[in-house]
This record gives structure tokens, C-alpha cells and sequence, in this order.
């Protein structure tokens, strides 16, 4: 395998190969790419993030976010039909993130919940027709993010303009890379073949509900962080089952855990690299080969930026408490729909709900 080649592995195969290997010169040789590679991705984050942000304004750091997300995942997934009509859905998603968390933002609790609903719904059809690949972990989180961090006026044009360079990007690279596939599905067909038989189209509503409705009652409440509770939901609310059930512990569980270790940091260290502790959790996230330790990491960004809005240990308590609490939301949801909605969960393999690939 060439250096190239090994750095285009994930983390859980750059372990596999490393465990795999015999020969200690070849496993060093493994163990320093590995390494080179995890400092290699958070610096090109970081860079990209940066120059996004002087181009487009701090306040839209986190649609920087979002379009290296989004690039990510397009120069590599395929949304299930031709390529020439997923540039239509890459279209159709970025103008659901420009519009949809804005709007939302302006309405009151129970508009602001049909708005969600109707935006979050689209993004799972427009991009995740073939859930194995799990794209909506990607659009939807991107659609929440947005949706936390609102901006208005001058740093909104910013954003719009921002977001529309990323979606011209996008579709210029996943056409490069996508463009032999042969699909014979087309953009209408992700539409027609939406069913409330299916199960793949019961996920998609049981999904979008348990999101908007879990960040619809935080905002009854008058809680801040209303996209925790939806990014947490969203993180647990699989397609198949099982899989659901055993995240849903892992969510509350690791959550605590990110939370205690971001605080014994926060006692530990000196007051002037609070700021480099979200660096530190993204170098977690890219040695995490699993899902426990990325949620662990991932609450250090998180605190980083609420510690400094509403002080470390209220910060701690709100993302503890939102966690735990939509893990257990969608728990019981899955309990309920399980009964309205029998035939989603049924015994199913995983290709049971993808898609062939013509």
C-alpha cells in the first residue's frame, strides 16, 4: 500500500492495518503515517475553516464548517440517481441550508417547527435515497448548525454568498468524481419512490419528527442550545434499530464523560489555552475510530464555544442535560412509533432499505 493510499483511510482501517501487520518496520512505518495523517486533516480543517471565515466573516465560521463537510462527503457518496440530476439535489440541499434555518429562526415555536420539519424532511430525501451511505448525518447536522448559530443582516448576505460558493465547489467536484457512474434512477424518482409503505421513507418521517419536535420543546421551554437536543437525536436515530439501541446509551454515557474530561482540562490547564481545547477534541475525533470516543471528543468544541456565552459549569450541565435527554427521546419515540408503525421494525438487513446500483 503506498503512502497515498494509506492516508486515504479511515481511522478504523489505519488501526486495522497497523494491528495487522507483522513486520515492526512496516508497523512503524504504518503508525507514522497515521499520525502525519490526523495532523494532516486537522490542519487542512482549521486552514480551510480560517480562510473561509476571513472571506465571509467569523460569524460564518460554522458555514465553513458545513461546506467542508458537505465537500467531504460529495467528492466520494452519490445520491443513488444520475449524476447529472444529483447536481439538482446538491442545488436543492444548499438552498435549503441558506433558507430553512434563517426562516426558522424568524417564527415563532410552532411555525418554526413546521419550517424545520418541511426543510429537514427534504434534506433526507434529497440526499440520503441510498441510507447505508448515511448522508444525512452530514446535511441535516449541517441544517442544525446553521439553525444554532443564525446571523442577520450583513453577516446573512455574507453567509448566503458564502454558502453559494460552496454549492458551486460541491457540484464541481462531485461531478468530477461522480460522473461515470450508471445510475439509471432520475431526480423525480427519489420523490415517487417515497412511500409511506417503505420503511426507508417511515425512517425519513420518524427521523425529521423526533428532531424538530425534540428542538421544538426545548424551545417551549426556553432553553438555549436548542440544536444539541436536535443533533443529539439525530445522532441516535438510526435507520436500523439495533443500531439506534445501542447508541442510545453510548450518547448519554460518552457525554458525561466528554463533559468531565473538558473540565479537568478546564481546572488544569492555564487560562490562556482554553482556546486551543476544541483543537484538542478535533485531534480526538481524527484518532477515534469509533463512535464513544467521537462523541467524548466532540463535546470539547461544543464547551469551548458555550463555556464562553454561558459560563463552563452551566454549559456543562446544558449539554449533559440535552444529550441525555434526547437520547432518552428517542428511545421512547422508537417505543411508540414501534406500535403505530410496526413494519419499520421488522427484521430487516442492512441492504434491505439501499438502493441497487443502476
Amino acid at each position: 500500500m503506498t503512502f497515498y493510499e494509506e492516508l486515504q483511510l479511515s481511522s478504523t482501517g489505519s488501526k486495522a492495518l497497523i494491528k495487522n501487520t507483522t513486520d515492526p518496520k512496516e508497523k512503524r512505518r504504518h503508525i507514522l503515517i497515521y499520525n502525519f495523517k490526523v495532523y494532516l486533516v486537522m490542519a487542512f480543517c482549521f486552514v480551510f475553516v480560517t480562510l473561509f471565515s476571513m472571506l465571509f466573516g467569523s460569524d460564518n465560521s460554522v458555514a465553513g464548517v458545513v461546506f467542508l463537510l458537505a465537500l467531504l462527503v460529495l467528492r466520494q457518496a452519490d445520491f443513488g440517481i444520475r449524476t447529472s440530476h444529483g447536481l439538482i439535489c446538491i442545488a436543492g440541499i444548499f438552498t435549503l441550508l441558506i433558507t430553512g434555518p434563517r426562516l426558522a429562526n424568524t417564527l415563532p415555536a410552532p411555525a418554526s417547527l413546521l419550517v424545520n420539519f418541511i426543510s429537514i424532511l427534504l434534506l433526507m430525501i434529497l440526499g440520503c435515497h441510498n441510507v447505508i451511505m448515511y448522508n444525512q448525518s452530514t446535511f441535516v447536522l449541517g441544517y442544525l448548525l446553521l439553525y444554532g448559530y443564525d446571523v442577520t443582516g450583513r453577516a446573512y448576505l455574507l453567509r448566503v454568498l458564502g454558502l453559494l460558493v460552496s454549492m458551486m465547489v460541491c457540484m464541481l467536484v462531485f461531478y468530477k468524481n461522480q460522473k461515470k457512474r450508471p445510475y439509471r434512477r432520475s431526480f423525480p424518482d427519489l420523490f415517487r419512490e417515497f412511500n409511506l409503505k417503505s420503511a426507508r421513507s417511515q425512517w425519513y418521517l420518524s427521523l425529521t419528527w423526533i428532531v424538530c419536535s425534540a428542538m421544538f420543546i426545548m424551545q417551549l421551554l426556553s432553553l438555549p442550545r436548542a440544536m444539541w437536543a436536535g443533533i443529539a437525536c439525530m445522532s441516535v436515530c438510526l435507520p436500523f434499530p439495533e443500531d439506534s439501541k445501542d447508541r442510545t446509551w453510548k450518547r448519554g454515557v460518552f457525554n458525561i464523560l466528554g463533559c468531565g474530561i473538558f473540565l479537568v482540562l478546564y481546572n488544569t490547564l492555564p487560562a490562556w489555552l482554553y482556546p486551543y481545547i476544541g483543537v484538542i477534541g478535533g485531534i480526538g475525533v481524527g484518532y477515534s475510530a469509533g463512535y464513544s470516543w467521537q462523541t467524548v471528543f466532540n463535546t470539547f468544541g461544543a464547551l469551548s464555544i458555550a463555556g464562553s456565552l454561558f459560563g463552563v459549569k452551566t454549559a456543562i450541565a446544558l449539554r449533559i442535560g440535552t444529550n441525555v435527554a434526547g437520547a432518552l427521546y428517542v428511545f421512547l419515540s422508537w417505543q411508540i412509533l414501534s406500535r403505530l408503525l410496526p413494519w419499520i421494525f421488522c427484521e430487516k438487513d442492512h441492504t434491505s432499505l439501499a438502493i441497487s446500483s443502476k
